[in-house]
């Protein structure tokens, strides 16, 4: 009788299924065309520069030979340069592709502009404004309405002359005639615009025995006949439509209620106004970065 022998390797076969992967894994590796992805051109805008601004004078940064200079960063360039008022200006947008339309806001009030077919990427898509108004900071916005994507705040200081003095300084002498004086050739406070306004310690006369500065007197109710009856007699008090802040010797900060001219007041009879004399000066600062929020 014949025995047979086997002889065990200890080697498994491995299931069917597990040998089809194996062999789609190979079709994947060795056989099937790679997949490349097309890509996608979104034109979009990234940034804001400008052109034509003016430098505040600095020590760091003026009449120094190269060595001085060095603590002249680009961080204090930037935080010295500003818009003149009255003196043009370019906007230049920066991105990629192009714009079918695009609106740029300069942040001071004035009507935004739209323009078409817009490239970015160039260095040619540029815009130019002149700020008349109010000194202080602004934020020009450029926002792409069609054809492209982008958002893009930047902020920017207007100043006076070549000094770039961002308060504005007032002479004001009260009114014989009228409680309210309208500030001259400036436009109009925009709700959310941060205002502050400093007085000096002058005074004001009202007739020949009464003399007060900007907080009027602190001693005495208000006729109801005054024209503020809420705040202090013989005071300055500011108005912005039909918002009314008391004035102080010193500093009051406020935000714009509402969109209207900005009115220095005096809360005295107005039956004695003829009678009122002095002056006194009022630096006003206005920022225009929340303005319309």
């Amino acid at each position: 009788m014949l025995v047979k022998f086997t002889h065990n390797t200890g080697r498994r076969s491995a299931p069917p299924v597990f040998r089809w992967l194996r062999v789609l894994f190979v079709l994947a590796v060795f056989v099937l065309p790679a997949c490349t992805p097309t890509p996608i051109n979104i034109s979009v805008i990234t940034g804001i520069e400008f052109s034509g601004r003016s430098q505040r004078p600095n020590g760091a940064c003026d009449g120094l030979d190269a060595w001085e200079r060095r603590n002249c960063t680009p961080e204090l360039q930037e935080s010295l340069r500003f818009a003149q008022r009255g003196t043009q200006i370019s906007i230049l947008p920066t991105g990629r592709g192009t714009c079918t339309s695009v609106q740029v806001d300069f942040g001071d009030g004035t009507a935004p502009v739209t323009l078409q077919n817009q490239v970015l990427d160039n260095g040619s898509f540029q815009v130019f404004h002149t700020y008349s108004g109010w000194p202080g900071v602004k934020l020009v916005r450029v926002i792409g309405l069609d054809g492209c994507l982008g958002d893009v705040t930047r902020e920017i200081t207007v100043g006076i002359g070549p000094e770039g003095r961002t308060e504005f300084h007032l002479g004001y002498a009260p009114s014989t005639t009228v409680v309210c004086n309208v500030l001259p050739s400036m436009p109009p406070l925009r709700t959310g615009t941060g205002i502050a306004l400093t007085t000096n310690g002058m005074k004001l006369r009202f007739g020949p025995f009464l003399e007060y500065a900007a907080s009027g007197d602190l001693s005495m109710a208000t006729p109801a006949d005054y024209p503020f009856p809420g705040m202090r007699p013989y005071s300055v008090v500011y108005r912005v439509g039909t918002q009314i802040v008391q004035g102080e010797t010193g500093r009051v900060v406020f935000r714009a209620a509402e969109t209207a001219p900005l009115e220095i007041c005096v809360n005295d009879s107005a039956s004695f106004l003829g009678d009122n004399s002095g002056a006194m000066e009022i630096v006003i600062e206005v920022n225009e970065m929340s303005a319309g929020n």
